[in-house]
This record gives C-alpha cells, sequence and structure tokens, in this order.
C-alpha cells in the first residue's frame, strides 16, 4: 500500500488535512421549486482541502429526509413503508392472534418510527 495514501487519511475514508470523514459530506441547494431563471444553470463547486463534495438533491438529517424544495414526501413515504414492513413483520412472526400482545409489540417496534420527530414533518398549527 502506498505510504502517501495512508498518510493522508484516504486509506481512512477521510478528507486529507481535515479529519473529516468524506462519505458524510453532501451539498445540497435549497431553492424555491418556482424559481426557474439563469441560476439554475450555474452549479458551483464546494471543496474542503481540494476534495470536491457530492451534489445531492435529498438529505438526511437526524433521520429527516429533506429535499432541495424543504418538502418531506420522501421522509414520510420511507417511515410509512419502515412501519408497514415491521407491521407485516410481527403479524407473520406471532403465531398467537392475542390481540394485547399485539398491540404491545405494535407500540413496541412500529409506533417509535411513527413518532419520531413528528414536531418537524407534522408539526400542529395553531389558531
Amino acid at each position: 500500500m502506498n505510504s502517501q495514501l495512508l498518510h493522508s487519511g484516504w486509506y481512512l475514508g477521510l478528507i486529507p488535512g481535515s479529519g473529516l470523514a468524506a462519505n458524510k459530506w453532501t451539498v445540497c441547494r435549497f431553492q424555491n421549486s418556482k424559481w426557474h431563471t439563469s441560476h439554475d444553470c450555474i452549479r458551483p463547486v464546494y471543496h474542503i482541502n481540494d476534495f470536491i463534495l457530492p451534489l445531492s438533491d435529498t438529505i438526511r438529517d437526524l433521520g429527516i429526509i429533506v429535499d432541495s424544495n424543504l418538502k418531506l414526501d420522501k421522509h414520510v413515504s420511507a417511515t410509512v413503508h419502515k412501519a408497514h414492513s415491521r407491521a407485516n413483520f410481527i403479524l407473520h412472526c406471532f403465531t398467537s392472534r392475542d390481540r394485547k400482545l399485539l398491540v404491545k409489540a405494535f407500540c413496541a417496534y412500529v409506533r417509535p418510527l411513527l413518532e419520531y420527530c413528528t414536531a418537524v414533518w407534522s408539526p400542529i398549527t395553531g389558531i
């Protein structure tokens, strides 16, 4: 193995000279979906120590998926899919059809997925 690669941090997946993990960084440009001008053609390139950061249409931060238009549709879809999969898993794994047992399993394994960060993606508006 090349000692220069080891020394620069690429062997560990780090951005050289920064100590930052290269796979943890991405650039997401937030914009209004109705904003269609010549600015869309200009894509600035962001970099850290000569490492070019990849562009992305969505970002995931603390488990919340947000797209470049600040919409949470992909997060809601992913959450519903994961909760549906876990609910089906519970029904297939438990041979008992005792209602209390299934409700406890649902509350333990599915409900936390649905309740995580609901204040962010489904806020209650005041009057």
